[in-house]
């Protein structure tokens, strides 16, 4: 079986090495662009990537390893197909041991309040400020129970239970985060949110970057109604980045919110002991 790995210098040694102990697979772990990609993935039978890399439909694949939660860069039609697409989504139990996107996300907003202090503008604290956490699973639970630790506020709102409406929340809270999937969400957070939103308040997304209309987002942004911190972004963000358009109010920190060592080991060799197990029984 031959498995391809477009990106192996964003996996841990230890989960390639292995793939590549195996007698089952040849290997072939290669930095490529997507353009490369696309030109060779189907020659493969087995793909190995992350976000970095979107996979297009080919029924040749019969193996999709990606060590994410979010699969909305693996085609939707792979999901209707023979294709094993093995990853994190609902392994609830394994990842309560990931801590690298909460610890991330409350990095963006402490070093946001507390990065301003000169003689003539003070730093501001994390205590007593009104939090609003949109999406109360895994990630948004661990990062409230850190930053009450300091004494903020905390409101949530999900659509199993809540302390808060969304309105109130977009309302009446000095920073909201984002942590709910994009599937079924696309767009979920958009102009009917933002015009609540009070000068100076802090938008945070450590999710997805389509669960944000990012179009309505921007005349926000001009008008430096708020500020958005985001280290993921949708198309049309990501159009405007690459034509170098300036964009106020606006922190973009490219992806890397759960690329820490201790978080891409753990998931890369969960994902590839899975992988390993399955094609070694079928």
């Amino acid at each position: 079986m031959k498995i391809l790995c477009p990106c192996p210098e964003l996996f841990s040694y230890k989960a390639l090495n292995l793939l590549k102990k195996s007698r089952l697979l040849k290997c072939n772990f290669v930095n490529m662009s997507q353009v490369e990609f696309d030109r060779l993935y189907f020659l493969y039978d087995a793909i190995l990537t992350r976000f970095n890399h979107k996979i297009k439909f080919n029924k040749r694949i019969k193996y999709i390893i990606s060590p994410t939660t979010g699969l909305d860069h693996i085609d939707d039609k792979f999901f209707k197909t023979k294709t094993k697409v093995i990853s994190l989504y609902r392994d609830t139990k394994f990842l309560e041991k990931v801590h690298a996107t909460s610890e991330f996300t409350i990095y963006l907003i402490l070093n946001e309040i507390r990065s301003h202090g000169n003689k003539f503008e003070l730093n501001n604290e994390i205590y007593n400020k009104k939090i609003g956490i949109i999406g109360y699973g895994r990630v948004g639970k661990k990062v409230s129970r850190v930053l009450k630790s300091m004494g903020a506020k905390i409101f949530f709102y999900d659509k199993k239970f809540r302390n808060m409406s969304l309105n109130n929340i977009f309302k009446n809270c000095d920073i909201i985060s984002l942590h709910i999937p994009l599937r079924n969400n696309k767009n979920y957070i958009n102009k009917s949110h933002f015009q609540l939103m009070n000068k100076n308040s802090i938008l945070v997304n450590t999710s997805r970057g389509d669960i944000v209309n990012e179009k309505q987002l921007m005349n926000f942004l001009k008008n430096k109604k708020f500020k958005y911190l985001t280290d993921v972004v949708g198309k049309f963000l990501d159009s405007k980045i690459k034509k170098n358009e300036k964009l106020t109010n606006f922190h973009y920190s490219k992806h890397v919110a759960g690329l820490t060592r201790e978080s891409v080991e753990k998931t890369d060799l969960r994902v590839v002991g899975k992988f390993l197990k399955y094609i070694n029984y079928v």
